[in-house]
C-alpha cells in the first residue's frame, strides 16, 4: 500500500537527516541510515540510487528556497520598490532592504534548521552545488548589501570608506548563524536566536556608518 511505502521512505529520510547532521556527507553511512530506519539496505537503494541522491532529497528544496529568495531580492530595482530602500523613512522595520530575506531566513530556521545546518556546515564532499552553499550564501548576501545598502547610503551622503566591510559583515553573520544551528535543534528557539542575530547585525545599520 502507498501509505506503507511513504512510511518507509519517511523513516529513511529521518534517519538520513540524523546521520548527515552527526557525520557530515563524507562520513555518513548508508548502512547506518538503513539500520536506524529499520529497513534493509537494499530497500534504501530502492528509493535512492546513492548517497548523493538521498542527500539531494533532504536539502534540495531548502537550498532552492533560500537561493531563490536572494536572487529575487537582487532583481528588484531600487526605483521599482520603495520597501527595499535602506533608509528609515521607507523601511519601518529598519532592516534596510532585506526584509524579504529576513522573513525567508527566519522561516527556514524555524521549519528546516537541521537541513540548513547540513547545507552550511556538513556538505563537504558531496561534489554538487550544495557543497559550496556557505560561501555562495556569503557572496550573495554581500551582493545584495552592496547593490542596495551601499547605493542608498551614498545617496544619503553617508560615507563607507571601504566597501569590503560589507563582505566582512556578510561572512560574520553567516558564521554566527552556523554557530546557532550547531548548538540548538529546536526550531522555535533557533528562530528566536537568529532573529536576535539579525537585529544585532542589520537593525538600523545605516546609523552605524
Amino acid at each position: 500500500m502507498q501509505y506503507l511505502k511513504d512510511e518507509v521512505k519517511n523513516r529513511i529520510l529521518g534517519s538520513a537527516l540524523a546521520e548527515f547532521k552527526s557525520m557530515g556527507y563524507s562520513d555518513a553511512s548508508m548502512r547506518k541510515i538503513a539500520k536506524d530506519a529499520r529497513v534493509a539496505l537494499g530497500n534504501v537503494y530502492h528509493y535512492y540510487t546513492n548517497k548523493q541522491e538521498l542527500f539531494n532529497a533532504l536539502v534540495g528544496s531548502v537550498y532552492d528556497r533560500l537561493i531563490t529568495s536572494i536572487q529575487e531580492i537582487n532583481r528588484i530595482g531600487l526605483k521599482d520598490a520603495n520597501e527595499y530602500q535602506f533608509m528609515p523613512k521607507s523601511d519601518e522595520t529598519g532592516y534596510y532592504g532585506i526584509n524579504e530575506l529576513v522573513s525567508t531566513l527566519l522561516g527556514i530556521c524555524k521549519e528546516h534548521n537541521i537541513e540548513l545546518l547540513i547545507l552550511l556546515d556538513k556538505s563537504k564532499g558531496c561534489k554538487s552545488k550544495y557543497e559550496d552553499t556557505k560561501q555562495d550564501l556569503i557572496d550573495m548576501l554581500d551582493e545584495v548589501l552592496r547593490d542596495k545598502m551601499l547605493r542608498n547610503l551614498k545617496d544619503s551622503q553617508i560615507e563607507v570608506r571601504n566597501p569590503y566591510i560589507v563582505y566582512i559583515l556578510s561572512a560574520s553573520f553567516i558564521e554566527g548563524l552556523c554557530n546557532i544551528l550547531r548548538k540548538y535543534e529546536n526550531g522555535s528557539e533557533v528562530k528566536l536566536l537568529v532573529d536576535e542575530l539579525i537585529t544585532i547585525f542589520f537593525k538600523d545599520i545605516a546609523s552605524r556608518f
